[in-house]
Formats: C-alpha cells, sequence, structure tokens
C-alpha cells in the first residue's frame, strides 16, 4: 500500500515538473516565423533577417536591419553599415562604410572593424575579404604595398596634423611594413579581388580608389545555426554543448 502511494506522489511531482517547465520555456517558433518580406529601398528583407519595423514574431531577432531614409542599415558592433546586397543563396551580406557612399570628408572608414571583432556565436563571419590599414605618415612612402591617397583627396576638408600629411592604405599582408614614422589611422575590410597578390599599388589610379563599390565587403551568416522559417536553427549554447560532448 505503502509503496502504491509513493509510486503516485513520484507520478504527480513529475507531471507537475514537465508542465512547470514546459510553460517556462520560450516560444521559439513565434521567433521564426515565416512572415511576408519587407522592403527598403531596392533591397527585398527575408528571413533569417527582419526590419526593426517589423513585427516582433517575424525573422530571427539576431538579424536586424534598420530602413533609414530608404537605405538599409546594419548595426554591427559599434559600426554602421549601409547595406549593398543580401545574397540568400550563398548566405552572405554585402556592406560599406558610410563614408564611401555619403561623400569623402575624409578618406578613413567612420568605424573600426578587424578580424578580433569576430568570436564564435556571433550571428556574423567574414566572408570574402581583404583587410585595409588605412595609414598615415610623417614622410613619403615609395613603396609597391602602399597606395598613396593623399593624390587622391588633395583638399579632404578635415583637419590634420601638418607633420603627417601623407595618406596611404596599405593591404593586408604588408601591414608589418608600414613605413618610417607611419602609424595606423583605421582598420577595415575591402573586396578587392580583382588586384593580383603582387600589384604594383603606386600603379593604381584615382579614378580606381574613388570607385565606392571597391571598399565594399561581405559578411557570412551560418543556414545551419539560423534555421529555415518555422524551424530554430541551433544556438550557441547546444553548439559549445556538443562540440565539447565529442
Amino acid at each position: 500500500m505503502a509503496r502504491g502511494i509513493m509510486a503516485l506522489i513520484i507520478v504527480a511531482v513529475v507531471v507537475i515538473v514537465h508542465q512547470t517547465c514546459s510553460g517556462s520555456e520560450p516560444d521559439l517558433d513565434s521567433y521564426y516565423q515565416h512572415c511576408p518580406g519587407s522592403s527598403c529601398g531596392i533591397l527585398y528583407i527575408n528571413y533569417p533577417f527582419r526590419l526593426t519595423s517589423d513585427p516582433e514574431n517575424c525573422g530571427d531577432p539576431r538579424y536586424n536591419l534598420s530602413c533609414e531614409n530608404d537605405q538599409t542599415v546594419l548595426y554591427l558592433y559599434d559600426g554602421r553599415y549601409y547595406v549593398r546586397e543580401i545574397d540568400y543563396t550563398n548566405y552572405r551580406i554585402l556592406v560599406v562604410d558610410p563614408v564611401f557612399v555619403d561623400g569623402y570628408d575624409s578618406f578613413i572608414p567612420r568605424y573600426f572593424l578587424d578580424t578580433s571583432n569576430f568570436s564564435l556565436g556571433d550571428p556574423y563571419d567574414l566572408d570574402t575579404f581583404t583587410r585595409v590599414f588605412f595609414v598615415k605618415c610623417e614622410k613619403p612612402v615609395n613603396s609597391k604595398h602602399h597606395l598613396n591617397t593623399s593624390a587622391c583627396f588633395e583638399d579632404d576638408g578635415v583637419v590634420v596634423d601638418s607633420s603627417k600629411r601623407y595618406r596611404y592604405v596599405v593591404l593586408s599582408g604588408s601591414a608589418l611594413d608600414l613605413g618610417d614614422l607611419c602609424q595606423i589611422d583605421q582598420i577595415s575590410f575591402a573586396s578587392w579581388l580583382d588586384l593580383p597578390y603582387d600589384q604594383d599599388l603606386r600603379t593604381i589610379s584615382c579614378s580606381f580608389v574613388h570607385d565606392p563599390s571597391l571598399w565594399n565587403f561581405y559578411l557570412s551568416w551560418d543556414e545551419y545555426e539560423v534555421g529555415r522559417p518555422g524551424e530554430p536553427g541551433e544556438t550557441y549554447e547546444s553548439k559549445v554543448s556538443n562540440y565539447l560532448k565529442e
């Protein structure tokens, strides 16, 4: 008799705990609901992305985009970037620092971005890119690794130290050879895919430098992690847990 009563008590406890846990779990499907796509300017916004003006249950909240004056904007870390393209087939998004679109009030990206910004569990990763260092020097540097931007922007409207009036762009791989009396102003990325590895940057024209598309770069997202509409992907916590079990 006592054993039967104990069994009933155990069953009751299990039922109560199950109901309590089920009630406390968030409805993940509500965050990954497939909603009609949105648009901003010429861009179509679809899952996993969502505009901040969309209903809360649409899209993945980790992939918020803003629509500002018909311009799609991505806020990433401490930066603000214009979205130029969303490639849903290859799971990547093309972005650019606003300074290269709004006008060259200074030929320096407004926002610092480097590989150190990205870590495991972040919604984005770097895709195809070239790491770019924006450098200013006290003396001219004659090197094939240095793209002279001073000649292209004689009057950039920015007051700078006149002793460091020589400005250059140095691509990754050459950053350790910045030149004497030079310092890094900013670090960012670009998609310089058409340049051969040993390209002499001194031969590049100003028209090439002024091309805004040169300064775009791709970020990718993981389809496996975000899942598909109505089908949440693997969370960061579960990914780490599974990794530790291997």
